[in-house]
């Protein structure tokens, strides 16, 4: 937080020189109103954002309760095949008895020695009728049982689909709700910047402020005092004006070095030229 405050503050600082102080304190003032009103706006998104968290939960229990009965109607249709395996069976046995039965009545006997029993030809005739209304009544059920298994594979099938399709969309609206609370807590970051920008109380060193004034009352007597000494004034230094655009501190540099290196030249001590020629001497 200490380096968001100084950053902001040196922001604001060229904000005041670029713009000046007073319409920097208007934009100031009118960011704040807006930086308030958009941080209310993202709280009250922020708890819709919420909300549609607590909904894609229940959407997931949901999913997960669908699948569930998903496995169930594809448990009952195995169960419903497995049956109908067992009920095949015994519908070909029961058909080998009848087709039995039917040839013995087709030879014309009168008595029948079948199990070491003997059966007359009213008997044999009698309990083929009657397994044959049983095997009657159990195609009637395969037939039924079977019908039922097509409708559970189907709709083994369909919820099966469906559960993906399910599937497929709670994570796509997970991963949507994530982007959008990831930017939505961003844009909030950037609403608070603005709103702490808007807060920060930067001192006002324009042209108007009490600083630049007494530095002007500070100069002037200076150069009184200078005057009152010597009968003349000091040299006079351009004021460093901080917040100027960067051509004028050219100049301000310019200014400032060259009055140096004059007063170095003066302070200089004077070096005698030298000699054209030596004193010869006679050897």
């Amino acid at each position: 937080m200490r380096k968001h405050f100084v950053s902001l503050t040196v922001v604001a600082a060229l904000a005041v020189g670029i713009f000046g102080w007073r319409k920097f304190s208007a934009n100031v003032l009118a960011i704040r109103d807006v930086a308030s009103d958009q941080l209310d706006d993202l709280k009250g998104q922020a708890v819709r954002a919420a909300e549609i968290r607590v909904l894609l939960q229940d959407f997931g229990k949901s999913v997960d309760e669908y699948g569930a009965r998903a496995a169930d109607i594809d448990e009952q249709a195995q169960d419903a095949e497995r049956e109908l395996v067992q009920l095949r069976g015994e519908s070909d046995n029961k058909l080998a008895v009848l087709k039995q039965a039917k040839h013995l009545l087709e030879n014309g006997q009168v008595q029948f020695v079948i199990g070491g029993r003997t059966w007359t030809r009213d008997q044999v005739t009698d309990d083929a009728m009657k397994r044959a209304a049983e095997y009657q009544r159990l195609q009637a059920s395969i037939e039924g049982k079977e019908k039922a298994l097509t409708q559970l594979r189907d709709g083994a099938a369909e919820a099966k689909a469906n559960l993906e399709k399910a599937k497929v969309a709670q994570s796509q609206l997970n991963d949507e709700l994530a982007g959008l609370e990831t930017r939505l807590e961003n844009a909030q970051m950037l609403a608070s910047v603005r709103q702490m920008m808007s807060s920060v109380s930067v001192p006002n060193f324009g042209p108007s402020s009490e600083l630049r004034s007494a530095m002007d009352r500070l100069r002037r007597q200076v150069r009184h005092a200078e005057i009152a000494a010597s009968g003349t004034p000091g040299e006079s230094r351009p004021a460093i004006d901080y917040v100027n655009h960067s051509h004028e501190a050219i100049d301000v540099l310019t200014s400032v070095i060259n009055g140096a290196d004059r007063k170095a030249l003066a302070a200089a001590p004077a070096t005698r030229p030298a000699e054209a020629s030596e004193t010869a001497q006679v050897p």
